[in-house]
């Protein structure tokens, strides 16, 4: 018992120890389904089909024409949304600090494909404009599209100063813990919301414009020493760790003196 105990003071108070954030997301839209480990809307027309899995986290989202006729979507009125910003999808300000290039996670198209192939039906084809920066995407019937370059914002460590130190259940299906902090908040009073807009109409013209306007919330924040958050590949990949989900993203390489 005093090994443990000793154990858990070094683990809390060692400055060389490296600790990991995992945010979980939930939606707060109600047409946003879950999906085995990702959130899904579904539309008249349309379907976006989420994947958050990233360090610092990154929204990025296949979009999906079910109907057999083209839908046309306005990125100059489409946008990531959260309390304190609004970025529209066209033009993109590469100058902000809150860009991430849809290349810094996803380096090809068959990155992407391999992301979402499980909800790629047969018979679907890929609109390549999709990965283009362009005001205006025609996207035809019974096709899909690839998006998304922003960060979750804000990207950096999040703050457990007011949270004394527990016990976190190691989610490997083990029965185990380990020491770690445990954040949690509700859908009435979230710590932190966003999202974002989508504009799209069957028309050239927007005649009869409507709104995807899908928002999310972190519901869930564990922060804990690297290793038990460790399982990486040959490549130092993280697609490995127990953690990994298209629900959740993670925040790498904090001090404690980051979090604390």
């Amino acid at each position: 018992m005093k090994s443990l105990l000793l154990f858990s003071l070094l683990l809390f108070t060692s400055g060389k120890v490296s600790y990991y954030q995992v945010a979980y997301i939930a939606p707060l839209s109600k047409d946003i389904l879950k999906n085995n480990e990702r959130y899904i809307y579904k539309g008249d027309s349309l379907e976006v089909i989420y994947s958050f899995w990233a360090d610092g986290g990154i929204m990025g989202f296949m979009v999906l024409n079910n109907s057999q006729k083209p839908v046309y979507i306005d990125w100059t009125k489409s946008a990531y949304v959260d309390p304190n910003t609004t970025l529209n999808y066209y033009p993109v300000n590469r100058t902000g600090a809150e860009i991430s290039p849809a290349t810094e996670v996803y380096k090809t198209s068959e990155d992407w494909y391999r992301l979402f192939s499980s909800y790629i039906l047969t018979g679907y084809v890929g609109a390549e404009s999709g990965l283009v920066e362009e005001p205006i995407t025609m996207l035809p019937g019974k096709s899909y599209l690839f998006r998304g370059c922003y960060r979750i914002l804000p990207n950096t460590r999040l703050s457990v100063k007011k949270i004394k130190p527990g016990t976190i259940p190691l989610i490997s299906g083990i029965r185990e813990t380990f020491p770690g902090w445990d954040m949690e908040s509700d859908s009435i009073k979230p710590t932190y919301t966003f999202g974002n807009s989508i504009v799209y109409d069957t028309q050239k013209d927007f005649a009869n414009a409507r709104h995807i306007d899908n928002r999310f919330y972190l519901w869930r924040v564990l922060s804990f020493e690297q290793a038990y958050f460790d399982g990486y590949d040959k490549d130092n990949n993280s697609i490995n760790s127990p953690y990994h989900s298209e629900k959740r993203y993670f925040i790498s390489h904090l001090k404690l003196s980051d979090i604390d």
